[in-house]
């Protein structure tokens, strides 16, 4: 549907996302103070929030694409952001969803979803290093009941060309649980030449496998402070101070965190 004063409004959001905005409540801050001196025509947050709902897809691509700029502009901006994440460093970059409650019989997309509340998904893929907090890379609002697989591969992908322009140059690890088992998120890594680290569902092959490890070719890994019990026994095990041991089987020792040829 085409909407009166399109430009003021696109100019409108995206000034708010470079003043700091990061929900459609937040472009009120256009309002505030000076902002006046350098914004003319503003429009409301629910005028804006109208806007942005009754746009084509292919703009709110482009704001998206404003979004993932802004990301690596702030890295350039402040040098110790993603720090850690020089070419012998390593990034992480998680992906996840969430369902926020909403309210109304009206709102559009509103559903219910695996939380068991009515409201909208929202997918988001994070950067981290052993040494910087998490950046939000990529993010994607979508209905209630969506899956949380749907577009894994596309947002892991565009989150993976943020984190490069970002100024990541050491290796990329993908992380995500067991929803996001499958081709769609690991063969998207595997494209991207990153690692990748995705919690296997337990399904029958799954379970085949497990069973058929022998009692004796499980290898211990090392968790820190952490005591544990090996799987299918009641024996605790001993730590090592001051580090606690696991036991984890040669099928994960190769497949839960794979590198790219």
């Amino acid at each position: 549907m085409p909407s009166a004063n399109a430009g003021a409004k696109a100019a409108a959001v995206i000034g708010g996302m470079l003043a700091g905005a990061d929900s459609i409540d937040d472009l009120d801050l256009l309002r505030h103070g000076g902002m006046g001196r350098l914004f003319a025509g503003v429009r409301a947050p629910s005028t804006l929030g109208t806007f942005c709902a009754r746009s084509p897809t292919a703009t709110c691509r482009l704001l998206d694409k404003v979004n993932a700029g802004l990301s690596a502009g702030l890295a350039t901006r402040v040098p110790d952001l993603l720090t850690g994440s020089d070419a012998d460093g390593v990034a992480f970059l998680d992906l996840d969803d969430t369902v926020r409650e909403v309210h109304g019989y009206a709102k559009q997309s509103a559903a219910f979803g695996y939380s068991k509340v009515r409201g909208l998904n929202i997918h988001l893929a994070a950067i981290s290093t052993p040494t910087a907090a998490p950046v939000i890379a990529r993010a994607g609002l979508r209905k209630g009941n969506t899956a949380s697989v749907t577009g894994c591969g596309r947002l892991l992908g565009q989150a993976i060309t943020t984190a490069r322009a970002a100024g990541v140059e050491g290796r990329i690890l993908a992380r995500a649980d067991s929803a996001y088992s499958g081709w769609a998120s690991v063969g998207t890594a595997v494209r991207h030449k990153a690692w990748f680290s995705v919690t296997a569902r337990m399904n029958p092959s799954v379970l085949t496998a497990i069973t058929s490890i022998d009692e004796d070719a499980w290898q211990a890994i090392e968790y820190p402070t952490r005591s544990t019990t090996r799987p299918n026994s009641a024996e605790s095990l001993t730590p090592r101070s001051p580090r606690s041991t696991s036991w984890r089987s040669p099928v994960a020792a190769r497949t839960s965190t794979s590198r790219a040829a």
